[in-house]
């Protein structure tokens, strides 16, 4: 199902309002002749978060949905992960499997033939830096890959072309999206947009210094994937360049292709975590090994203070907002699931305190309580 598809009905949890099984709703099995199962069969599905996807799907729209997220401001809102000359990559707001998302010509037009030249080239050439940073990301073993071409097909949005890419994992379908239809996924969209948009970006961002100028995708990336920034840029940003603040400017890094800074906040988003081994007080670096995420390089390196969990993307908003090669570093957002025990020389302090600790950080998105992409 594409974004905001009106013809069919976006998964919702069985225990909402209006759900088929849900008590009052036709079809209901609540009922004196119709007992409900004891034990794990009778737990009710619960999951109010996905309310705000499920208002939209009767959304009726004029104009093309995915037109309209092209000239957005917001990539983090609109699920852009990527932005190129030709196509751009999204998430799919009602996905069939964690992960899912298409990569979608600027071209509006819903016939192949009819489509730009290098639209299509562009579509196929990304596809496979695509799954790789998917298969890294997500850990999954597979893919379906395809376009339903016009609404006699099956396209959702007829009107624009598209091509959906669906990771896949063994034993991933079950009966209840056949039987039940109901879509399980194991995390919030904003979370799973975070894992994937990092790992794109590892792929698709130019080293530093690298030159920019190429006969395509993946002329000078190390190797050979990544898409060159757009014509008019000025090449990559290097992480202690002027153009905004960061806290690489301040440490170095990260910048760098598999490196990411870990902000974890305490388990009621008030506290951030500092390293104040050093002095003065500063963020960790997180470096991902050859093959390892992103995400999992920045809870390794939060374990020795507790578990965390991956909420979403924070840093600067101008970075978050246009997903494209050539972007600033993106730092992971995570979660402490419980309250510290032994920090080992780290710390948690008030965010305010943390901004004046590493006043790179000041306005960013997506920190702890405040208002970012993640809320």
């Amino acid at each position: 199902m594409d974004p905001n598809e009106p013809a069919t009905s976006p998964p919702v949890a069985a225990s909402q309002p209006g759900a088929p099984g849900a008590p009052g709703a036709p079809g209901a099995t609540d009922l004196p002749d119709h007992p409900r199962p004891s034990g794990p069969l009778g737990a009710r599905l619960w999951a109010p978060w996905r309310m705000a996807y499920v208002g939209r799907g009767d959304e009726h729209r004029d104009a093309c949905v995915f037109c309209d997220r092209l000239d957005g401001d917001d990539d983090v809102a609109s699920l852009i992960l990527l932005r190129l000359d030709h196509v751009f990559v999204i998430m799919n707001l009602y996905p069939y499997a964690t992960g899912h998302l298409m990569i979608i010509p600027h071209h509006h037009g819903t016939a192949i033939e009819d489509a730009p030249p290098d639209a299509l080239a562009a579509m196929a050439s990304v596809l496979p830096m695509i799954t790789r940073a998917t298969r890294r990301a997500l850990g999954c073993t597979g893919f379906n890959i395809g376009m339903n071409a016009g609404a006699v097909a099956g396209a959702g949005i007829a009107d624009h072309l598209h091509l959906h890419v669906v990771p896949r994992w063994p034993g991933d379908a079950n009966f209840m999206p056949v039987i039940g239809q109901v879509t399980v996924l194991p995390e919030a969209l904003p979370a799973t947009y975070a894992k994937l948009r990092l790992e794109i970006a590892r792929e698709s961002r130019p080293p530093a210094g690298a030159e920019t100028s190429g006969a395509g995708p993946g002329a000078n990336h190390p190797h050979g994937t990544g898409p060159t920034p757009r014509p008019g840029s000025d090449g990559p940003r290097h992480p202690t360049g002027d153009s905004e603040p960061t806290v690489a400017a301040e440490r170095g890094g990260p910048g760098r292709p598999g490196e990411a800074i870990p902000l974890l906040v305490s388990p009621d988003g008030t506290h951030l975590w500092l390293d104040d081994a050093a002095s003065p007080p500063h963020l960790p670096v997180a470096h991902a090994a050859p093959g390892e995420p992103i995400w999992r390089a920045a809870v390794r390196v939060a374990s020795p203070v507790g578990r965390a969990t991956v909420t979403g993307l924070a840093g600067p908003p101008a970075t978050l907002a246009r997903a494209t090669p050539d972007a600033g570093p993106l730092s992971l957002a995570l979660r402490l699931e419980h309250p510290p025990s032994d920090a080992r020389g780290d710390r948690f302090v008030p965010l305010a305190e943390a901004r004046s600790l590493v006043p790179a950080i000041e306005g960013w998105a997506g920190l702890g309580s405040d208002p970012g992409p993640t809320s």
